[in-house]
């Protein structure tokens, strides 16, 4: 079975970027360009994704509310958080969750996603 991978962020070059390298590590992936379609895209599909990629800073919502809206989903979906953002990365790091700093390397981002597709959410 193929891992499925929702990514959510407003960059649309870096969303088609992360597609074209998970799709090249034989992942499906699912783009969502702001928060609102994020989670209505993980609500109609969600017991088929594996781990969810969000940037905090979106234009509709913030990534915060996205997290908490996917864990009233699916409490157990990995979910990692990317941003450029420092500040805001610590503070989700503080809260249990796996993130992210923008910029990064691919090898880096592909090795994020597998480590984080075969965990689940414990806080």
């Amino acid at each position: 079975m193929i891992d499925r991978v929702l990514i959510i962020d407003d960059n649309t070059g870096l969303l088609e970027l992360s597609k074209e390298v998970l799709e090249g590590h034989n992942y499906n992936v699912l783009i969502a360009d702001n928060g609102i379609s994020g989670i209505a895209l993980f609500e109609s599909c969600y017991v088929t994704v594996s781990c969810v990629i969000c940037d905090i800073d979106l234009p509709d919502i913030t990534g915060f509310e996205v997290v908490k809206k996917l864990r009233s989903i699916d409490s157990k979906v990995p979910i990692l958080i990317w941003s450029g953002n420092d500040d805001k990365l610590a503070l989700m790091q503080q809260n249990g969750y796996h993130t992210l700093p923008k910029p990064f390397r691919v090898h880096v981002f592909v090795n994020a996603v597998e480590s984080i597709k075969r965990e689940t959410f414990l806080p």
